[in-house]
Order: structure tokens, then sequence, then C-alpha cells
């Protein structure tokens, strides 16, 4: 299902082994609950192991990305949560592949760790970037953005609550600005499918073991206890509920915004003959309705 040697790419410029390393430090000053989350993220992108951050279609995200952006005069970024840095590596490289202007990027978070990643990427690669300590739910932007970009945020989220998240987000576009928003939408053969999860684990484990045998990896405890952390880190908020695009999409529009496109976001590596079971991902980008 996994072929022997098989490893996700590492596509963006990140110095991955230095953040992860990071995020061990500061974790352990600023996470709460969220530090598991926070920590083993960028070691498995760092080993190849992740595939489900920016390493996942990096290229259509770029597209869709300067699609949103384009016909923008010093376009404004708002990053809406970030486990890493990956989601702000992924607009840079956007921001690379279209006309020069002066972009101007916020990342908000309500944890300290994923911005100090942020804020250090940022210094490494000459990005001008400002971090913001802030629940989502209460984040009022001093300015409108031109590009609203939640990377997967609704999964952090309950159902029942994220209508209020829209209405904050229509809120925070400026005119003619572009909410994009990737979501896991499910059809029903996804409910309860755990196979891809217990097969991507099994694998992870063997791997994170062999680089730590052969010296690939340095971590920074014990083997046993990091791989505690991984395999204990997520929390399903929403259980087995499906929640097709047309759910997302109907959210959405009753919070006063329209519909741009809805663009699948294919799995890329077809040398894995798992599949993920009924669970697809799409970017929905969105633009507020005027009255």
């Amino acid at each position: 299902m996994i072929p022997d040697g098989f490893r996700f790419p590492r596509p963006t410029r990140e110095d991955l082994p230095r953040l992860a390393r990071l995020a061990f430090d500061v974790g352990a000053i600023h996470c709460a609950k969220c530090r598991d989350y926070h920590l083993t993220w960028p070691y498995l992108r760092s080993m190849g192991l992740n595939g489900a951050g920016p390493e996942y279609n990096l290229r259509l995200h770029v597209e869709l990305l300067g699609r949103a952006a384009a016909g923008r005069t010093d376009p404004r970024w708002l990053l809406t949560g970030s486990a890493d840095a990956g989601v702000l590596a992924a607009v840079e490289a956007a921001i690379a592949a279209m006309p020069p202007a002066n972009h101007a990027i916020t990342v908000v978070d309500r944890c300290p760790t994923p911005l100090a990643l942020c804020r250090d990427h940022a210094a490494s690669t000459g990005l001008q970037v400002e971090t913001i300590l802030a629940d989502l739910m209460a984040f009022e932007p001093a300015a409108p953005f031109d590009v609203v970009l939640g990377h997967q945020v609704v999964l952090f989220f309950r159902d029942e609550d994220r209508p209020a998240l829209y209405r904050r987000m229509a809120t925070w576009l400026a005119p003619r600005g572009r909410l994009c928003l990737t979501v896991a939408d499910t059809t029903p053969a996804a409910a309860g499918a755990s196979e891809y999860h217990a097969v991507i684990n099994r694998w992870r484990i063997a791997q994170i073991r062999a680089d730590v045998a052969t010296g690939a990896v340095d971590l920074p405890e014990d083997t046993e206890t990091f791989i505690g952390r991984m395999t204990g880190r997520l929390e399903r908020i929403n259980g087995d509920r499906v929640f097709g695009l047309d759910h997302f999409i109907g959210q959405l529009e009753d919070a006063g915004l329209s519909i741009v496109e809805a663009t699948p976001m294919p799995d890329e590596y077809p040398e894995l003959t798992i599949t993920r079971a009924g669970r697809n991902r799409h970017m929905i980008i969105a633009e507020r309705r005027e009255a």
C-alpha cells in the first residue's frame, strides 16, 4: 500500500529541522493542550511523513491563491490559524509566482508557538509578517484584507459554531476580497473509515524508528514518547458525522458570501494504493455578497 522508501516531498523553503526543534522548545513554554500537535507536526513534515500540510498539492494551492490575489495593488493577506510555518510558506510560494507587489501578511493564532515559527521563517527568508495572538472568534482587524486564507481551520470548530466564524470572516474582507477556505468534505463511505489512518500511522511509526536508528533524525526526546504524542494528538471534533461539499457551501452562502469557485484538491501520489475512503478536499473561494 505504501512503497518501500516512499516519503512525501518537502517543497517549501522552510528549514524544517530547525523549526521542529523550535516548536519543541517554544511549545514547552506556551502550549497547553495543543503542545503535542504543534510539536509533532513540523517533525513529521521534516521527515516527509505528513502529506497533509502544504505538501498536499502545493502547486494547485499556489495557482488558486494567485487567482484570488490577482489584480490587487499591494495585497493584504490574513492567515487564520497555523500549525507551524507551512501555510505561510505556501503563501510565500504563491507570492513568488505573482507579478512584483508589496504584500502585507498577517498571521493570527490563539497559540504563541506557531506564531513564533512563522516569525522565525519570515526572518530567515526576508518576508514581512505581522503575527497576532488572538482567538478567531474575538479577532478584530484594524483594516480589511484582500485575501483571507483558512487552511483546514474549520476542523478546529464544531459544525454548529462554523456559521458564526464565516460571518466574522466575511467582515474581514475588503471590497472584492476573497476568502480561500480549504475543507475536508466527505461522502457516506468515509463515515467510520479508519483503514487509511491506521496504515499511515503504522508506516509513520516504522519510519520514525528507522530514522532514529540510522541517525537521519535527532528527536528531542525518547522515541516512544514522541510516537505516543503523535498517535494521541488528534481529537475528532465531529466524530463520524459526514459533511459534504454542499454543506460547507450552504453555510458560507447563509453567512453572506457568494461562491466564486470550489476546486477539488486531488491526491498527488499515485504510488500510494491506499485511499482516503471518501474523504476529499476542496478549496472554496468566496467573496462577500454586497447588498
